[in-house]
């Protein structure tokens, strides 16, 4: 009996991780298209071409269509979540292409402020990761230039705690301001529940 219990209780606590292979591909596949479109190429393999080559504007226009993607994603499917921030892939689009860091490895950046940090989310975020590397691999080959994914999650208590008290009313801009300030970078909210 104490055995059933025991393993009942593992299958409990250790979540499914969801397949998010076909959703990453038409992700990648939409965000190739959208750069294609915006490049002026000839379509999603052209502009595929044009990020495992290095271009740098190819992989900006990717990153933020691939960025808003994945928060309209995290945001449907975690009730926590409260809003999601990304770098303004548009107001900062001649200064990422000139930054050595973004020559290096573009990164799909997102803040999500949510109410509590769940396992759930983490699962969600590294089922992301995983299937946006494959689609990545399969569609564009070079993985060391293709997006790859980068999530940090601040819940309720740690907003507490760096605005105090009476922080709930305006802290989707304050937020964005405060991540501003540290990351040196403009911000877009790409999520905000209040909005749905």
């Amino acid at each position: 009996m104490a055995e059933a219990i025991l393993a009942r209780k593992e299958v409990t606590l250790s979540l499914p991780l969801p397949d998010m292979t076909a959703v990453a591909e038409r992700a990648l596949t939409w965000a190739l298209e959208s750069c294609a479109r915006r490049m002026g190429l000839a379509g999603a393999q052209a502009a595929a071409h044009h990020v495992q080559q290095g271009d740098v504007v190819a992989r900006v226009h990717c990153c933020s269509s691939i960025a808003k993607q994945v928060a309209e994603s995290l945001g449907a499917s975690e009730e926590g979540v409260r809003a999601i921030y990304a770098p303004d892939y548009d107001v900062l689009f001649e200064d990422l292409c000139s930054d050595k860091g973004a020559k290096d490895g573009s990164m799909v950046r997102l803040l999500v402020w949510t109410r509590h940090h769940t396992v759930a989310l983490d699962a969600l975020v590294a089922a992301w990761d995983r299937a946006l590397a494959q689609a990545c691999r399969d569609k564009i080959g070079s993985h060391g230039q293709a997006p790859s994914l980068d999530v940090h999650v601040m819940e309720d208590a740690d907003i507490e705690r760096h605005f105090g008290s009476g922080w709930s009313e305006g802290m989707t801009t304050r937020l964005a301001v405060y991540w501003m300030w540290s990351t040196n970078q403009v911000v877009d909210i790409v999520y905000d529940r209040s909005g749905v």
